[in-house]
Order: C-alpha cells, then sequence, then structure tokens
C-alpha cells in the first residue's frame, strides 16, 4: 500500500517560489528567498512547500526554524494540525517533528542566539531547510545553519528564507 500523499494547493506566488526548488541543473537556485508584508502567505507556503518537498523526497529530512519554540508551535505546528488534521498521528512531541510514512522528517528546530545556533546546528543534516523571519538572524548565524543545508547522495538541497520588511537579511552567494 502507497502511503498517503496530502494534496496541496499554493497560491501563485508560493508555486513560484517552489518551482525554483524543483528546478534542476546548473542554474538552479540553492539559496531562495521569499519576503513581503504580513499576511502575505509566507509561512502557509513554507509549512506546504515543506510538506510537498518531504511527501516527494521519502526518506529526506527538512527543518523549519524559527528564534522560538513558541514562535514555531504557534505559525507551524499548531497549523500543520489545523490544516492537515491526519498529520497529527505523525508527530512526535518529544523530538519536535512529524515522521511521514514515506520515511521523511519535519524537523523544527529553534536558537534564540548566536551560542544557541552553533550548538544545534553544529552537526545535523537536512536536504532542505526553510527559515521563517530570517531578517531575526544576523547573517553570521544564517552561514552557520546553511552548513547544515546538505544530503548524502543529493545533487540539489534548497535553502529558503522568508522575512518582513521591518529587518534585511544579508547573504552572500557562495558564502
Amino acid at each position: 500500500m502507497a502511503p498517503k500523499v496530502i494534496p496541496l494547493v499554493f497560491q501563485p506566488k508560493q508555486l513560484a517560489i517552489g518551482e525554483m526548488f524543483y528546478h534542476t541543473g546548473p542554474d538552479a537556485a540553492t539559496w531562495i528567498g521569499g519576503g513581503g508584508a504580513r499576511s502575505g502567505g509566507k509561512s502557509g507556503g513554507l509549512r506546504r512547500l515543506m510538506l510537498d518537498r518531504r511527501q516527494n523526497r521519502p526518506r529526506t529530512f527538512g527543518a523549519i526554524i524559527r528564534r522560538t519554540w513558541p514562535d514555531l508551535d504557534r505559525n507551524h505546528v499548531q497549523r500543520y494540525f489545523l490544516e492537515f488534521p491526519e498529520m497529527r498521528d505523525w508527530w512526535h512531541e518529544g523530538k519536535k517533528k512529524f515522521i511521514l510514512p514515506n520515511g521523511s522528517e519535519i524537523h523544527f528546530m529553534f536558537a534564540e542566539n548566536q551560542q544557541e545556533v552553533d550548538q544545534k546546528f553544529w552537526g545535523p543534516e537536512f536536504y532542505d531547510i526553510m527559515i521563517d523571519q530570517a531578517e531575526q538572524f544576523s547573517e553570521q548565524e544564517l552561514q552557520t545553519i546553511k552548513t547544515c543545508n546538505r544530503w548524502p547522495g543529493a545533487s540539489i538541497g534548497c535553502l529558503l528564507y522568508t522575512s518582513s520588511p521591518r529587518g534585511v537579511v544579508s547573504v552572500q552567494a557562495g558564502l
């Protein structure tokens, strides 16, 4: 029996970002940014894109990152439960992650300062990383997190930064 696949609906701008994640070849983007006003669909698109990637990339891990656990829980975990109630069966509270029927995992990680970033992002591997409200992180913190964006045998994984206009994210390609 094939694993259950949750159908997803994307807004046009969310779909455009999602298409970048599936583009392959030498010109494929691996660092993608999306920004805009509050209530613009950034977090919802991020959630759906992460779920889509995990459903279509069996046995891969992805991470959704915010500054604090309450922000992650309120803006992502609880929203997954609300939007896709069947995901409640996949939730592992103690490990703060969903384990999908196809073996893929969605991890929820947070770090309140550079010291926590250094501790938590030294070693783990994620096929995709999505940092919500990336303007809350320093450039050094974002670079440290980016080091976890790798996967054995994968030619491409992606990193998505979402941000609101109130902050500035400065990242140089190739770092």
